[in-house]
């Protein structure tokens, strides 16, 4: 099982046509995970660490009806945004990205295919901020 990516990332794409609205619920800090060797048995394992490799941001999109996933680094200034003084607030892309993927497996005899769209930015800003929306 592997994920194949399209080969070509979109950078140009309208994004008020495309999402619409888009309003902020939560950052999802996602952290690095490290392979070591248990000392008592000897066994190789993976444990998460304390860095934070990216963060997935959760909005919600008027064009969609629904929940979107956009990824950012752990360096963008949304990590400072809270769903306890932030949830709902009307929110920009950042030079946003995105890139087409699928998926292809064998359950139960059968191959299920996958597929979906994995939406990237630099940053997620609220829209009253100086901060510009890039398409």
């Amino acid at each position: 099982m592997a994920i194949k990516y399209a080969a070509d990332v979109i950078n140009k794409f309208d994004v008020v046509k495309t999402l619409g609205t888009l309003n902020f619920l939560e950052n999802v800090p996602v952290k690095r995970w490290e392979d070591y060797v248990d000392e008592n048995t000897g066994e190789e394992r993976r444990r998460e660490t304390d860095i934070v490799d990216y963060i997935d941001v959760k909005l919600y999109s008027s064009v969609v009806n629904g929940n979107i996933t956009v990824t950012v680094s752990p360096e963008a200034k949304v990590a400072q945004m809270t769903p306890e003084k932030n949830y709902n607030d009307v929110v920009n892309l950042v030079n946003p990205t995105a890139r087409f993927w699928s998926n292809s497996e064998v359950v139960n005899n059968r191959r299920v295919v996958t597929s979906g769209v994995k939406l990237r930015a630099a940053d997620v800003v609220r829209a009253d901020s100086k901060d510009k929306q890039e398409k």
